[in-house]
């Protein structure tokens, strides 16, 4: 069964050039993060069903994990010093949003807010800073990265 969602407020999260980090799949990826979690946040403002808001928020947890373990792959790849610091960092978002899931089971109120503030405070600065970060020591080494897969 699918669910329509065009009559959905706007997203609280838009794509911003500022979030280009010039790996163009790094960046699709950072995109279609902030896709699902603006299709959760409709979801859960909507006043749609639990089987709804579950599916969208397994859906950004699947996600979630593609892109980290493919991220990190990528950072292994290009040779990136950053590696297991990002690893690390990746386990922790990760785990947030298994809580954001274990928050589900006690009601939608709060999830809102919650799914905001993970997305504003915690992934949207991973984006910007770590992933930066962990992009340019790579490019800085000898015969460093040049930014495509």
């Amino acid at each position: 069964m699918k669910h329509s969602f065009s009559s959905r407020p706007p997203s609280p999260f838009q794509w911003s050039e500022r979030y280009v980090l010039g790996d163009p799949g790094v960046d699709d990826q950072h995109r279609q993060l902030l896709e699902l979690a603006g299709l959760l946040h409709a979801a859960l403002l909507s006043g749609r069903g639990a089987d709804v808001v579950s599916a969208a928020l397994q859906a950004l947890g699947e996600y979630v994990d593609i892109h980290f373990r493919d991220e990190e792959e990528l950072f292994v790849r290009i040779g990136s010093p950053d590696t297991a610091a990002h690893r690390a960092q990746h386990t922790a978002l990760r785990q947030e949003v298994a809580e954001l899931d274990r928050d589900l089971e006690y009601g939608f109120d709060a999830l809102p807010d919650k799914l905001v503030g993970w997305v504003e405070h915690r992934l949207v600065p991973h984006m910007m800073v770590d992933d930066q970060r962990a992009l340019q020591s790579a490019r800085q080494r000898p015969f460093g990265y040049g930014g495509g897969r």
